[in-house]
């Protein structure tokens, strides 16, 4: 999980950087600024996804057989999570260089919003052992998913 932050924070500041050296050398024409924007949007939008995920991770605790320590803090911090996920998944202004990538995070998000979905389950039945394995494998892949596309947005601003 820390190498998840720290990829984040790695990512966070190459796209300052590069968005700051790109404004700098040229006036931006109306794809350039499309293209700014959507990594401005990305910047802040993996710096919320990547706090709500910690604080839901945080409160999803196991006793080590699979059943999670129900709580109000589990609750609320599951619900934040959702919110975000959503806010994802209904963001729709995408420049065509990222087409790709923002297909990579669509598909992590939806394999987090089903992780989400089987932690909302275990907070009503938290002993399903078969439920806590399916939400931390989804979680895991929605984390997967979401560092490619990471990279992928890496690659596409070094290429410009």
């Amino acid at each position: 999980m820390k190498k998840q932050s720290q990829l984040m924070l790695l990512f966070t500041l190459t796209v300052t950087l590069l968005a700051a050296c790109q404004q700098a050398g040229q006036s931006p024409s109306k794809q350039d600024t499309k293209e700014a924007a959507y990594e401005q949007w990305v910047q802040r939008y993996m710096d919320e996804l990547n706090e709500a995920y910690e604080n839901m991770t945080d409160q999803f605790i196991s006793d080590g057989h699979g059943k999670i320590q129900v709580n109000k803090k589990l609750k609320k911090a599951t619900k934040a999570f959702d919110r975000v996920i959503q806010k994802g998944l209904a963001h729709q202004e995408v420049p065509a260089a990222y087409q790709k990538a923002d297909q990579q995070l669509k598909t992590g998000l939806h394999s987090f919003e089903k992780g989400i979905g089987q932690v909302e389950q275990l907070l009503k039945h938290p002993g399903q052992e078969k439920l806590f394995i399916s939400a931390t494998h989804h979680l895991q892949d929605g984390l997967q998913q979401t560092a490619a596309f990471i990279e992928e947005v890496g690659r596409i601003q070094q290429s410009t």
